[in-house]
């Protein structure tokens, strides 16, 4: 893999794992979306509580765990009813796929963990290991300031 696009696989895992890990801790969160920045990744999430700094060594600790368990990052392709099923309790996910043009969605698993996606992906979270998540900060959806205050947790990940 090249270089640039081996660092992209890295930080878009990385915000893959970032959502795992919040669910997983706080699994009545609302994901949104997660991309790749210039510096590294984030995600922006509606959780039930705001997060706090303090949560964010909690949340790279499970981060660390996930990665450890080494699961396969998938891709796959799905009806557009399936992934509306799929994320039948997240109005923001709905939001997105109601706006694909395509008949089918692309889906990146790692476990029990799904999420919309285009691809572009290291093999398994085994391969995500040195990361760290540096700051919260307040967004909003589609970054409309008269729309829904969100939470974005970012984060920095290297090779080695």
């Amino acid at each position: 893999m090249e270089k640039i696009e081996k660092n992209y696989a890295l930080k878009h895992s990385a915000a893959h794992l970032l959502a795992h890990a919040v669910l997983e801790l706080y699994p009545t969160t609302q994901l949104t979306i997660g991309p790749v920045t210039e510096d590294g990744f984030f995600y922006d999430f509606l959780p039930e509580k705001n997060f706090k700094e303090e949560d964010l060594s909690v949340i790279e600790a499970k981060m660390h765990e996930i990665a450890k368990r080494n699961l396969p990052i998938t891709q796959k392709s799905v009806d557009k009813q399936e992934a509306l099923k799929l994320f039948t309790n997240n109005t923001f996910k709905q939001e997105l796929i109601n706006a694909i043009q395509d008949s089918a969605v692309g889906l990146s698993c790692q476990g029990d963990f799904c999420d919309l996606c285009k691809g572009g992906h290291v093999n398994t979270t085994g391969q995500l290991q040195h990361f760290k998540l540096i700051s919260i900060s307040g967004s909003y959806w589609r970054a409309d300031k008269e729309g829904i205050a969100l939470q974005r947790i970012a984060g920095i990940i290297f090779e080695t």
